[in-house]
């Protein structure tokens, strides 16, 4: 935890980032590009809509080849989104749900190895995209909640982030959203 994000006991506890310089740094353990299928997301809460809001991102431009992974709000639409990129070939996706502001989600992006990605909102599939390559983008920075490319911060909270090194199926995104919704409000 970077410039003291501010941890609340409510709801279940949880992060919150003040937009100005409070992020949440993993460092990268294996620089290489990574060969096996990952899922990454967790229980998140935007406190504006006026702005792209990057929740959970691995590498950064710049740094090693760039960033391979990212989940994000897109400030146009307010849509969660998904990027990955392998080798020099940028995907994305778009879900289905518009996420309104100071409500909390449990979004989920899920790359599988030479099948494609998906991306979840509160354990509902909302979209996928088939895609061949088996190698994500090799970066230098590790995975970083509520910061991205540097010095661009989001104003957000986060109750967890959940990585695995393989694909879940939709029935354990399903099962793990289940687990947790009572303590967000569903």
């Amino acid at each position: 935890l970077i410039n003291g994000p501010t941890w609340n006991s409510g709801t279940g506890g949880y992060f919150s980032f003040d937009g100005v310089n409070d992020y949440c740094y993993f460092p990268n353990s294996n620089q290489t590009p990574r060969n096996e299928s990952q899922t990454f997301g967790g229980w998140v809460r935007t406190t504006t809509s006026s702005a792209d809001t990057v929740f959970f991102i691995r590498g950064e431009d710049g740094f090693g080849e760039g960033w391979s992974l990212s989940l994000y709000k897109a400030a146009n639409t307010n849509v969660l989104s998904m990027g990955a990129v392998f080798d020099n070939f940028g995907f994305s996706l778009s879900s289905t749900t518009t996420l309104v502001s100071n409500t909390w989600y449990y979004v989920v992006g899920r790359w599988t190895k030479q099948t494609g990605i998906s991306i979840f909102v509160n354990g509902q599939l909302q979209n996928s995209r088939t895609i061949s390559f088996s190698t994500l983008r090799g970066s230098t920075i590790g995975w970083q909640m509520a910061r991205y490319n540097g010095p661009t911060y989001r104003n957000m909270d986060i109750g967890d982030f959940e990585l695995y090194n393989r694909s879940l199926s939709d029935a354990e995104v399903l099962q793990n959203y289940n687990t947790r919704k009572s303590i967000y409000g569903y």
